[in-house]
């Protein structure tokens, strides 16, 4: 069993880098890989502490998930195999925090506009966990309000055609430079969890099949006959077939490491060898 897509409190997880190492040590995982947004400090930490990095006696891929834009749509690219150092070189410092409180901006807008007061206001995470546990009929008044924190992002803040919607495609890197930036580091390119994007998954493919490295087939955002349909258009393309839970601790509480959806579990077999190959950030000897 593998996960090559997990997260921890570097960037939107809800656990330390040696909880979720022990996670996967427990989950009998092989091979994992963390994949924080735009942050890398789980590996600097792991450098730093050898104790944590020998938690876990598998291999580690390193890696990142990049925010950038395609046609104004948010989307993320994952990047395996890089150097970490590098690739911190690469990405845009602040401009995720710029983001983040872009999001918030939009949110609290609509919400002055509904005459919605929160006591929560530090970021638009915090304030929609509040807002959904105080304010149901103002949510009900809203699909993007319907169910988690991911589908809010989706089909509101990252949704063009919303009323929640922030653009932050001035302030991200692009969609081809952070690839390119991925390559100077010495890593692969794949497109993260397609069926996130819902109806903007088609024009996000179309745009991205002749730039990336590979495609996230295996995510619990696709059913398994969805994730042939992509390892077929990889096979078409000759993309690489990556996969992983997207495990955030309790902030989704249904994802596991080392499973897709329906406690599916992700092996070995399934993804690309050139992927797993680049597990390149040892134990360390105490």
């Amino acid at each position: 069993m593998v996960d090559l897509h997990i997260h921890t409190r570097h960037s939107d997880g809800s656990q330390t880098v040696a909880e979720v190492l022990e996670l996967a040590q427990k989950s009998g995982a092989k091979i994992i890989s963390i994949t924080d947004h735009d942050n890398v400090g789980a590996y600097h930490e792991m450098e730093q502490n050898p104790k944590v990095r020998n938690i876990f006696k598998g291999k580690i891929i390193p890696g990142v998930e990049i925010t950038t834009t395609v046609h104004g749509c948010a989307v993320e690219i994952l990047a395996y195999g890089v150097d970490y150092k590098k690739m911190e070189q690469h990405m845009l410092s602040g401009a995720i925090w710029k983001c983040q409180a872009g999001h918030l901006e939009a949110f609290m807008k609509v919400l002055k506009k509904h005459k919605i007061k929160t006591i929560e206001k530090s970021d638009w995470l915090r304030v929609f966990t509040e807002i959904k546990a105080t304010h149901k009929d103002f949510c009900e008044q809203f699909d993007e309000l319907r169910y988690d924190y991911v589908y809010f992002f989706r089909k509101g803040i990252a949704n063009p055609k919303s009323v929640f919607f922030h653009d932050s495609s001035k302030l991200l890197t692009s969609f081809d430079d952070v690839i390119k930036n991925i390559h100077k580091a010495g890593g692969v390119a794949i497109l993260a969890h397609p069926y996130e994007y819902h109806e903007h998954r088609e024009d996000v493919l179309n745009y991205a099949i002749k730039r990336i490295d590979g495609i996230e087939c295996f995510h619990p955002s696709a059913t398994l006959a969805q994730s042939a349909e992509l390892v077929a258009l990889c096979n078409k393309h000759k993309l690489l077939v990556s996969g992983g839970s997207d495990y955030h601790g309790f902030r989704k509480p249904n994802n596991w490491i080392g499973f897709t959806q329906n406690m599916t579990p992700i092996r070995e077999e399934y993804l690309s060898q050139e992927i797993l190959a680049r597990a390149s950030f040892p134990q360390t000897k105490l």
